[in-house]
């Protein structure tokens, strides 16, 4: 399965992972699974990181690289097609984040792992929790 982690799912699977539903740790576990993290993730958390809007105190220029090749986790980069997607898409969610890795599982035909029940409502997303 291809698997795109949404910037929550990979901050709980790195620092809380008692927050992943048993099947997101199972997913995230199984070595047939090939895992994905966008850049934009990378982007969110070092713009929340640089507001104190997270909890914890390591540098994210360390952290996130360090935890994505220790969870076997490929980086997948924000190409332009995916953002001319966002062109196409209802306007259900209003966080920019949310919405391109949207376009990028689109693009990419890859499930999204999140807990946001609202990414569920667009067409053709392929969602697991």
């Amino acid at each position: 399965m291809n698997i795109l982690l949404d910037t929550c799912a990979f901050l709980y699977a790195i620092l809380e992972p008692e927050k992943l539903s048993d099947l997101a740790a199972e997913l995230i576990e199984n070595p047939n699974n090939s895992l994905f993290l966008s850049s934009i993730s990378a982007y969110e958390i070092i713009v929340k990181y640089k507001l104190g809007k997270l909890g914890f105190k390591v540098d994210p220029v360390k952290l996130i690289p360090e935890y994505r090749n220790i969870l076997g986790i490929t980086e997948l980069p924000v190409k332009e097609k995916e953002v001319l997607l966002l062109s196409g898409i209802p306007n259900l969610h209003q966080d920019p984040f949310d919405r391109i890795l949207i376009t990028q599982a689109m693009a990419n035909n890859l499930f999204i792992l999140t807990l946001d029940k609202l990414i569920n409502s667009y067409p053709g997303i392929k969602v697991i929790w």
